[in-house]
């Protein structure tokens, strides 16, 4: 259970835009000892495969053998398999002596010094299967068919992850956003792809990062009003949603108006403008309104963020440019 673990650990950070990637199935291998693993997609209309991948050690996989899967690829037993949902080992479906008869064995497997298949289904359209393939030349054991079985729903995971991130980018690239300050939302409000500039700009918000899942309150508003200004750390960020791409919606994140902040000022905050604006100091506006001065400064630091000014000259100019 520890090397399961540690490969789940492995093919998590090894996540990207490619499914299934070699490392990940040589990690794979590593947990199922035996002559390779292959990532296989299978269109069953037009009886061909259309995505094939395999480990490196795999040595069946020259070009002429590469050429007999796939024209074998139709025979293999696993058709059956199509209507389950579970993983199998080859070994369940078929007798060797009935599998020995078959061109995938004699074509293919024989070639490969394969005698037995554990595989397991991923998400799948209607016309095809996506599966996992881990090839051994002696027979797998009940344990691996149930220890592959207890990965599945992880494999899946890693699968349907890998596939919503590349729908995310396209939805970016559809719009010419790969490099603005951009988050790409799925239809349930998670957020699916975060460009390292949005990323950088919400880095004080972990309920906005990849694969978070949006506040409610926040999403309910974002889609009624098609924009929503929140709070971070005392500066207006304004999230606008921008047509959706493909069932994704792409949200454009932006630095609020900070003319906009001067309605955000609190009442205190205000009164103690109001006083710089006279000419007060922090002392003498504390001892005004019966404030200790680390408060005044205080009010001023906060009144500073939402206006988005630095000085008191220049948080008085923005009350009165917006008066």
């Amino acid at each position: 259970m520890r090397k399961a673990l540690e490969f789940l650990g492995e093919a998590c950070e090894l996540q990207g835009y490619e499914l299934f990637p070699r490392p990940v199935l040589q990690a794979l291998q590593r947990l199922f000892p035996g002559s390779g693993v292959t990532y296989d997609e299978f269109d069953y209309e037009l009886r061909q495969h259309t995505l094939f991948k395999a480990t490196g050690e795999y040595r069946a996989y020259d070009s002429e053998l590469t050429a007999a899967a796939a024209r074998a690829g139709y025979d293999m037993p696993f058709r059956t398999y199509a209507r389950l949902r579970k993983t199998v080992k080859l070994s369940d479906l078929i007798t060797s002596r009935k599998l020995h008869n078959l061109a995938c064995y004699t074509d293919w497997l024989a070639h490969a010094g394969v005698e037995d298949i554990l595989v397991t289904k991923l998400p799948s359209p209607p016309t095809q299967k996506h599966w996992l393939l881990v090839y051994r030349d002696t027979d797998y054991t009940r344990r691996d068919v149930e220890l592959l079985e207890l990965l599945r729903p992880h494999l899946a995971r890693i699968y349907d992850d890998t596939i919503r991130r590349r729908q995310a980018a396209a939805a970016l690239a559809a719009l010419g956003a790969e490099d603005t300050e951009m988050i790409v939302l799925s239809t349930e409000g998670r957020i699916e792809l975060i460009t390292a500039s949005a990323s950088q700009r919400l880095r004080h918000r972990p309920d906005l990062m990849q694969g978070a899942l949006i506040p409610s309150p926040l999403l309910t508003t974002l889609r009624e009003q098609g924009q929503v200004t929140l709070d971070d750390r005392g500066q207006d960020l304004t999230l606008r949603i921008l047509q959706p791409q493909n069932g994704l919606t792409c949200v454009s994140v932006r630095q609020a108006n900070h003319r906009n902040g001067v309605a955000r000022l609190t009442p205190r905050e205000r009164e103690v403008l109001g006083h710089v604006a006279q000419g007060m100091t922090n002392g003498e506006i504390a001892g005004t309104l019966f404030l200790a001065p680390s408060t005044v400064r205080k009010h001023l630091e906060h009144a500073y963020a939402k206006l988005g000014v630095r000085t008191r000259t220049a948080a008085v100019s923005k009350i009165f440019l917006d008066y």
